[in-house]
């Protein structure tokens, strides 16, 4: 689908605007993280170092379409309401979600200081202002819940997904925010099916990010990715990817979760051995709640067959461990209630 075409052209007034207009998104780069720990705050500030791209200065993750389905049940919902008999356009209900669309947009650039287009947030060293040039702004949420709705509402939108391979991701969200091995992987593994049935049918500017492959060519990735934003390649400053700083690394997490600060790494800091304790137990586990998700990111599994009873087993006993908990959880408040 061309992003900057009319959809739903019937001779509405809405619709021969939006064919004077772009549609909503054009100047939006979204970077999305399949979820939590997969590298969204580095792929962030290494897109800040183009001088087109700028960011809202409070905004660290913004959220936008993380409950997108409320928008689409709403427009919806709405445009059901309207009588035929008035001589609704065919195409009102589907103008209304792109005006909501132009909404969220609109938000966020309104949120970016010409003046200084970096928030202070960022690990991306401050630039000038960004005078007369096209300019694009840049968000980052680190979910993908609502993904289908992002060209829906912004048709135009610039995107790119991160992922990160299971272990390390599920070791590093345990390390950094707690919970449960068993709970994080089955997180990454309905994410990581999410992405894979997205990409099958990607719309043109939409670009998938494997954290390892980031990490190891910087400079490659980001010349990649560019390309495939269509974004000028030519003025990124490639020589400096190697040198930002970290930001909310597990391997700095203290008791109040992780560090956001922009902290110069050590000589210790790897992040791609954070899974490197992971017995065979572990890694089998995680082969049989992820499956065949794995290869199609990409990666591959680290351990031998896991053994489908004692799998099994394992499932049942998690699911009765799910239920004695929101059993106590409801007697609990029972209890309260009384009192």
């Amino acid at each position: 689908m061309d992003h900057d075409s009319d959809e739903t052209g019937d001779g509405s007034p809405a619709s021969r605007n939006r064919q004077a207009v772009t549609l909503p998104g054009h100047r939006l780069v979204m970077v999305l993280g399949m979820t939590q720990r997969v590298g969204t705050n580095h792929l962030f500030d290494l897109l800040l170092l183009h001088p087109r791209l700028a960011a809202p200065g409070w905004m660290h993750e913004d959220y936008l379409i993380l409950h997108s389905d409320h928008l689409v049940r709403y427009a919806g919902r709405v445009s059901s309401q309207w009588t035929p008999a008035w001589g609704v356009p065919r195409a009102a209900g589907r103008d209304l979600e792109l005006s909501l669309g132009r909404a969220l947009e609109e938000f966020v650039l309104a949120g970016v200081d010409l003046e200084s287009p970096v928030p202070l947030f960022s690990g991306a060293p401050r630039r000038g202002p960004l005078g007369d040039r096209e300019w694009f702004a840049l968000t980052k949420t680190p979910s993908i819940r609502g993904l289908r709705n992002v060209h829906r509402l912004l048709p135009s939108a610039r995107l790119v997904v991160i992922v990160r391979g299971g272990p390390a991701t599920v070791e590093s969200a345990v390390r950094s925010f707690g919970g449960t091995y068993e709970s994080w992987m089955r997180t990454w593994a309905a994410a990581a099916s999410e992405v894979v049935d997205f990409f099958r049918s990607a719309p043109p500017r939409s670009v998938l990010v494997r954290y390892e492959d980031l990490v190891r060519d910087r400079a490659g990735e980001m010349r990649r990715v560019l390309e495939a934003l269509d974004l000028p390649v030519e003025e990124f400053p490639f020589d400096r990817v190697d040198h930002l700083p970290v930001r909310g690394s597990s391997q700095t997490a203290g008791v109040d979760g992780p560090d956001f600060s922009p902290r110069e790494p050590d000589a210790t800091f790897d992040p791609l051995a954070r899974a490197g304790s992971w017995d065979e137990r572990l890694l089998r586990r995680f082969r049989w709640i992820a499956g065949s998700v794995v290869e199609q990111l990409g990666y591959r599994h680290l351990s031998e067959e896991p053994d489908p009873l004692r799998e099994r087993f394992t499932d049942l006993r998690v699911l009765i461990g799910r239920g004695a908990a929101r059993l106590e959880r409801g007697v609990k408040r029972r209890v309260r209630r009384l009192w």
